[in-house]
């Protein structure tokens, strides 16, 4: 049987190896088939969104370009090569 001064240790022991983050709170667990398929839906709903967002992020940042259904358009130099 556990004393409560064992019990005490124990779960400040464990509270300060989730605080340093040597040890992550879902460690060997796992989500439901129900969150799964919550985090599914609310991708699919979204996926317009962000599929815009990342395209703006990489033509701004790399200057990609695109073409009216998504796909990335590669633009190469007289050599073969990417221009830059």
């Amino acid at each position: 049987m556990r004393t409560e001064e064992v019990k005490k240790k124990a779960s400040e022991t464990i509270k300060g190896l989730y605080a340093n983050g040597r040890v992550h709170p879902l460690l060997g667990k796992h989500h439901s088939e129900e969150a799964k398929e919550k985090m599914h839906n609310l991708t699919n709903l979204n996926r317009a969104y962000w599929t815009k967002f990342f395209q703006d992020l990489l033509s701004k940042k790399y200057g990609y370009s695109y073409s009216e259904d998504g796909k990335i358009i590669i633009n190469l130099n007289s050599k073969g090569g990417l221009k830059c």
